[in-house]
């Protein structure tokens, strides 16, 4: 996956996850790292959530407890947040295919978003969904 199909937008979320995922010990980045950084530091995903009656507190909350239950991975050679997750490098690929569906030129916040809902377990859909139900 090339970094320039990102908008700088996209490109500084990957870097506050990366960040975040060396913090807390995580080799990799996962989904979880980085929707953690969106709903913190994206007035546009707040936005689009408040507007599909999202609980973003709830959402902000249930993202910590999934960050937390991460494996913590300690050692000399570990180098912390270097890798994507599975599900993180499924969500790219989503992402990717939603930008072609609506025949942008980039990869951006509004296509992670979108592509988020084809994940089947990651700590963002169950609460998205579980939301949903209420």
């Amino acid at each position: 996956m090339e970094m320039q199909k990102f908008t700088s937008q996209v490109q500084e979320t990957i870097g506050e996850a990366q960040k975040l995922a060396q913090e807390m010990g995580h080799q990799a980045i996962d989904v979880t790292h980085i929707f953690k950084v969106l709903i913190d530091e994206s007035d546009f995903t707040k936005r689009v959530y408040e507007i599909a009656e999202v609980n973003t507190e709830a959402l902000s909350q249930n993202l910590n407890s999934a960050l937390d239950k991460i494996p913590i991975v300690s050692g000399t050679n570990i180098e912390y947040g270097s890798s994507m997750s599975q599900e993180l490098y499924q969500l790219m690929i989503d992402a990717e295919k939603e930008e072609k569906e609506l025949e942008d030129e980039f990869i951006s916040t509004e296509h992670l978003l979108l592509a988020v809902m084809n994940q089947k377990k990651t700590s963002v859909t169950e609460e998205l969904l579980s939301q949903g139900k209420k």
